[in-house]
């Protein structure tokens, strides 16, 4: 199951006019229990501290953390810029804990059913600079894998 989205100001709770925007990219690998996850982001108005994935949560509402997908570890090159930085894989095996309540598989389930988004922080904006909604994107996927299933 492949994941496409666009970041943006306006999708942020409550809306703001950030002229930043990226992309996240990410596969759900139900046999492997792994999300492979690409993610890029510019044009913020201040140096990026953090990306998370939050839910559950419908589009037009805010949730709690359940995932970190990135954290600044000291000063970025372009502050406001994560170009390509983050390539990597977030286990969501059964016996992964996120919260209390939430583990592998409710995690996988969240996703499948649109009920998580990912966040972007900032230093001028810590409760979410842009924001994008998890949503099923059908076409090819990360990798070429097959995005449809």
């Amino acid at each position: 199951m492949y994941f496409q989205v666009t970041f943006a100001g306006v999708s942020v709770i409550p809306a703001n006019a950030s002229p930043g925007t990226g992309q996240f990219s990410g596969t759900l690998d139900t046999a492997a229990n792994t999300l492979a996850y690409f993610l890029s982001v510019s044009s913020m108005t201040s140096p990026v501290t953090s990306v998370h994935i939050h839910g559950p949560a419908a589009a037009d509402l805010n949730a709690g953390i359940l995932a970190t997908l990135w954290f600044a570890q000291g000063p970025t090159s372009v502050p406001g810029n994560i170009n390509g930085h983050s390539l990597d894989t977030l286990r969501v095996q059964t016996s992964a804990s996120f919260t209390p309540t939430i583990n592998g598989d409710s995690l996988q389930a969240l996703l499948v059913a649109g009920l998580l988004y990912v966040d972007v922080h900032t230093s001028g904006s810590p409760q979410g600079e842009v924001r994008a909604q998890l949503v099923k994107h059908v076409g090819s996927g990360l990798f070429g894998r097959p995005g449809g299933s």
